[in-house]
């Protein structure tokens, strides 16, 4: 899938900055989605409307000189507290002022609202959680004084107290001086001294261990080579949970409620409205609504706190009561895997504890949550096992979680629960070697972890990818991989590994596992994988293909042109296809059918949007014309649909194409076609120049001769009416297309000599 032109801006804006830095040897990191993009996707995540980065304070810094110093390109800038006290936002923005963004809480503010790259410092601070503490509170404070649309404070359960004090400081010494209090405390701290980063953001300020970004490596971002943690997966399990590989459903993809116009900067679009709102009643509004959301936000957590307390009770009692009346024993259920039907009857406590309501995330909505979790009190042994099923079954995540919440509200955790959370501490351990490639030690862990719990999903799987790592497909690894399947029947990322096992061998059955597998995972990483096969496979059957059909073995031909059927049923495969078959026609006559059947489809809106249709369709479009020779010349219409916003330099490619195919007789017909495209931008000299250089070369008997004879001779009609009008007109008009009047004259006496008379014709 290709980037949305929103996503191309943001591209754009990338490459810039990262050469800003790699100029200036700073040092930044890409950030939240989209490091994920660029691990899970090679690019954007398809619904992404933003780039995160992250740099350290000093690094940042250094980043604001080089703005103060004139280093950024022109049209850019960076919007920052460092720089600017109107802007109002607590992080930076790397901004194109040249278009539009502008986000809700911006719409009557007075920030520079273009396209953007988020640049997050990361403040350094010590390990103690006093200090942790006090920084979370005066952060959401300095962001509540930032941005007096937007409300922070409210989504938390501190105290106001802290808060009023501030407010009022602010009201008595102006806004800047409480930032400035506030930065003495919040920044006060030294990157030596400190073994934590703290993410300077009010929504959902996060705490990272320093030793994540200790080490660099790059990752594919859309052609960019993206710095990243080198240990990012440690990082988005913190920040994702150990299932940041799974691609969510449409309905989880969330991209930012703003307004974009990469055509016009953001003065232009406010303009448009500004005129016709009031400002100041729309901002007192807002402080309004920030006043009131803080004032009655204990009542609202105190009603959530009860509401979910209530549906707590409830699926609790439902679950005890199916346990109880179906007379179902759990143990034995786990014991022989009965996942299925176990997890069946977990549904609904599954479904509301790992909810947010529940268990909170660490974003802007459900901060509260994340610091008040609440807990569905399910007798012991019947969350041991719920607990158990849900690990097994590659949810270790929710696991943690939720041990964590139950150690919590009871104080400690029992033996048993403490074993299973250093067990899922372990799977990510795991996780963590195998994304650095330390594939000996992924398999110690992962090994240790089966020896008690044999059908853990996640550890099989890691076990095996491991072992192909290393190249070792022995009869353990597929056993593991039939355990897998027997167990998860369903599971596509088991049916991968087994066409994994399978390839090396049979390549098309392995195919049609992939090709199921796909249909079965929502591991994005999986995807990836399956996808880099099938390609190299796709690939290595159509240049088969092409081979067959120029040997002229058309029964193998149509045997592999069945397995590419197989691969991808889709238009694209037709048109490969059919691209096969005109790398080896022999002449015109067998290619004009073809050239007819592609001209139906030239145009078509609905196939041209199809990734890769289009420039297939002018690739075929384009060898059949060759062979056809004079078609595109008589055909106007349909040569100027596949050459629609050509490039001269696309034709001179054609052009070199057609030469090393050694097509030369076609060349001169294709350098006419340059000359039309030169005539239409204005270049009449050089268009006339050419069609001269054309004359020379073309048969009397082409088409193309023909034309462009009735064209030159036309021309004498004009000059002699031009004559009548005035002379200077006339002759600048000769000048500029033929050079003067005796090359006009020589040539216009060259095309209305006979065909049997030798003249060698101007160039």
């Amino acid at each position: 899938m290709g980037m949305t032109e929103g996503q191309k801006q943001l591209h754009k804006l990338l490459i810039e900055f990262d050469k800003i830095c790699r100029d200036n040897n700073l040092t930044y990191y890409a950030a939240g989605g989209t490091i994920i993009g660029a691990i899970r996707h090679r690019g954007f995540l398809p619904w992404d409307d933003d780039v995160d980065l992250y740099m350290t304070r000093d690094e940042f810094n250094k980043l604001c000189e080089v703005e103060k110093n004139g280093g950024f390109p022109e049209g850019r800038t960076m919007a920052c507290q460092e720089l600017d006290r109107e802007y109002t936002n607590v992080f930076g923005r790397y901004l194109d002022t040249t278009a539009t963004a502008i986000h809700r809480s911006q719409l009557v503010s007075n920030d520079v609202a273009g396209s953007i790259l988020d640049v997050f410092q990361l403040d350094p601070v010590p390990s103690d959680k006093a200090v942790l503490e006090r920084h979370f509170e005066l952060l959401l404070i300095y962001s509540d004084l930032i941005n007096e649309n937007a409300p922070y404070i409210h989504r938390t359960d501190l105290s106001l107290k802290n808060y009023k004090y501030y407010m009022k400081y602010a009201k008595k010494h102006g806004k800047t001086a409480a930032l400035e209090k506030i930065e003495e405390q919040l920044l006060c701290y030294k990157d030596e001294d400190c073994s934590l980063y703290f993410m300077r953001w009010g929504g959902a300020p996060l705490i990272f261990e320093k030793t994540m970004f200790e080490e660099v490596e790059y990752a594919d971002m859309e052609g960019i080579a993206m710095p990243i943690p080198v240990n990012f997966n440690e990082y988005l399990t913190y920040h994702y949970s150990d299932e940041w590989e799974q691609v969510p459903n449409i309905t989880q993809q969330m991209s930012h409620d703003a307004v974009h116009n990469a055509l016009h900067d953001e003065n232009m679009i406010k303009r448009s409205y500004m005129c016709v709102i009031d400002k100041a009643r729309i901002e007192e509004i807002n402080r309004k609504n920030k006043a009131n959301k803080i004032l009655t936000a204990g009542t609202k957590h105190y009603v959530a706190d009860c509401s979910i307390r209530f549906r707590g009770v409830r699926v609790r009692e439902e679950l005890q009561r199916s346990i109880n009346n179906s007379g179902i024993d759990i143990k034995a259920l786990y014991k022989e895997r009965k996942y299925d039907k176990l997890n069946q009857l977990f549904l609904k406590y599954y479904t509301l504890q790992n909810s947010a309501q529940f268990s909170g995330r660490d974003t802007y909505t459900h901060l509260y949550r994340y610091q008040k979790p609440f807990l569905v009190d399910i007798p012991l042994d019947i969350f041991t096992i719920a607990m158990k099923v849900q690990m097994d079954c590659g949810r270790a995540s929710k696991t943690f979680r939720t041990l964590e919440i139950y150690e919590s509200e009871k104080g400690s955790l029992p033996k048993k629960l403490t074993d299973l959370k250093n067990v899922v501490l372990k799977m990510r351990l795991a996780k963590n070697h195998f994304y650095l490639k330390e594939y000996k030690e992924t398999m110690s862990v992962a090994s240790d972890i089966l020896k008690k719990y044999p059908y853990n999903s996640e550890m099989l799987k890691l076990y095996v990818r491991s072992a192909i790592g290393l190249g070792k497909q022995d009869e353990n690894v597929k056993k593991l991989v039939r355990r897998g399947l027997k167990t998860f029947p369903e599971d596509g990322d088991f049916m991968k590994l087994k066409g994994d096992l399978l390839y090396p061998s049979d390549k098309d059955k392995a195919v049609k596992i992939y090709m199921d597998a796909r249909e079965h995972t929502a591991n994005g990483i999986i995807l990836l994988e399956i996808g880099d096969i099938l390609k190299d496979y796709y690939d290595k059957l159509l240049a088969s293909l092409s081979k067959a059909y120029r040997a002229g073995e058309s029964t193998k031909a149509g045997k592999i042109e069945k397995k590419i059927k197989n691969v991808d049923g889709s238009l694209l495969a037709d048109l490969k296809i059919m691209e096969a078959r005109i790398e080896a026609l022999p002449d015109k006559e067998t290619a004009y059918p073809y050239y007819r059947e592609l001209s139906c489809h030239v145009g078509d809106p609905v196939l041209e949007s199809e990734a890769g249709y289009r420039k297939t369709l002018e690739d075929c479009l384009f060898q059949t014309l060759l062979l056809c020779g004079e078609v595109p010349f008589v055909n106007k219409t349909h040569i100027r649909v596949l050459f629609n916003d050509i490039s001269v330099d696309e034709i001179d490619q054609l052009i070199m194409s057609a030469k090393e195919k050694k097509l030369g007789a076609y060349i001169s017909e294709i350098k006419k076609y340059k000359a039309d495209v030169l005539l239409n931008e204005g270049d009449v000299s050089g268009a006339y120049k050419l069609y001269t250089e054309v004359i020379n070369e073309l048969s009397p008997d082409s088409v193309a001769f023909k034309d462009l004879k009735d064209r030159i001779l036309s021309d004498s009609g004009h000059f002699e009416e031009l004559e009548k009008i005035d002379p200077d007109l006339r002759d600048r008009n000769i000048s500029i297309k033929y050079g003067s009047e005796t090359e006009y004259e020589c040539l216009f006496n060259i095309l209305t000599l006979n065909e049997s008379d030798e003249v060698s014709l101007v160039s």
